[in-house]
Order: C-alpha cells, then structure tokens, then sequence
C-alpha cells in the first residue's frame, strides 16, 4: 500500500513540478522556486529523526498482566515524565515549525504563480501566450 502511494506521488508530483517550472519561467522567476516545495517535508523528517535520538521517550516496562484500565492509568502516568514532555515539546516544535514554513512557501507560490507573464521575452525563452507574427 505505501509503495503505492509513492508511485502515486512520484507520477503525479513531477509533471506538477514541471509545469510550476515552465509557469515561473513565464514571469521571470527562477525555477529552482519549485524545489523549496519540498524544503518543509525534508525538514519535517530530519527533525523527527534529530528528536527521536536526542530526546527519547521512556518506554513503558510491563512485567505483569494489567487490565486495561491499570494499562491506561500507568501509560498516563509514564506520559507525565519530564522526558516524556520535553519530547513532546520538541516534536511539537518541530511540527509547527515545518507546517508554518509550508504554509508560507505555498502562499509564495500562490503569488508567482498568479502573476501575468512578462511581455515579450526573458532570459528563459519567448513568452507563450504571445502570437509570433
């Protein structure tokens, strides 16, 4: 199943990528713009990763057969640990931080993207829209 949604994504991204290329070529933009889409999402994983080794969550010891109500009131007392929070605290950090940083890079996109395409020809190449004569 996850395989098929990195194909998924792989066939559908790249031809989205191109044509967001050819449109900032349209209004003079580099297309190197494009590739900050994925700035957020590499971010996002690197800084799990770093949590995940820097600050690890104490793993919860069973030793005994516990129902689940004694399963439930130990797992929220081990959550209530200062590791356990300062985990949290750091994934959420770094959640919050990837999302805000999408959110803006994609608000920028909106705006180049939306711009009309320079009159005439740029450094990239004759605009599109106009007839050659």
């Amino acid at each position: 199943m996850d395989f098929a949604i990195v194909i998924y994504l792989i066939v559908f991204a790249l031809p989205v990528m191109a044509a967001m290329t050819r449109r900032f070529h349209d209004t003079g933009v580099t297309g190197w713009l494009t590739a900050l889409q994925v700035l957020p999402l590499v971010l996002l994983v690197l800084g799990l990763v770093y949590v995940e080794k820097n600050y690890p969550v104490p793993q919860l010891e069973l030793s005994e057969t516990l129902s689940s109500t004694e399963l439930f009131l130990k797992t929220i007392e081990q959550m209530n640990t200062p590791e356990a929070r300062t985990s949290a605290n750091a994934s959420a950090f770094v959640v919050t931080t990837s999302l805000v940083l999408f959110l803006i890079l994609h608000m920028l996109t909106l705006f180049w993207m939306s711009r009309p395409s320079q009159p005439g020809s740029n450094r990239y190449g004759p605009n599109p829209h106009e007839v050659p004569s």
